[in-house]
């Protein structure tokens, strides 16, 4: 998952600080052999996630491994859940 502005990037960074009243683009990057199946907590849907930063937000992208031809391999869903905080004035960030 990446997000624009540049903050996070899961796999090295899951949470990153961004100024209140920021709009923050979350954008879902399955590994190669899997699929995006979904936003949960501050978004949902399969599309983009578009945050307001007014205040600290909680999002979760769920994974399905895709089914190969093979019957050894199951599917694995997985969810990551970065940390988008704001920053400001009373914060103490």
């Amino acid at each position: 998952m990446t997000s624009s502005p540049v903050g996070i990037n899961c796999g090295a960074t899951c949470s990153a600080s961004f100024a209140d009243g920021a709009s923050v683009t979350l954008t879902a990057m399955p590994d190669a052999g899997n699929t995006f199946t979904g936003w949960s907590g501050d978004c949902t849907g399969t599309g983009s996630c578009v945050l307001s930063m007014g205040a600290a937000r909680s999002v979760g992208a769920a994974f399905t491994a895709i089914t190969p031809v093979s019957p050894e391999w199951l599917p694995v869903s997985f969810t990551v859940w970065p940390q988008v905080r704001r920053h400001g004035a009373g914060l103490g960030q």
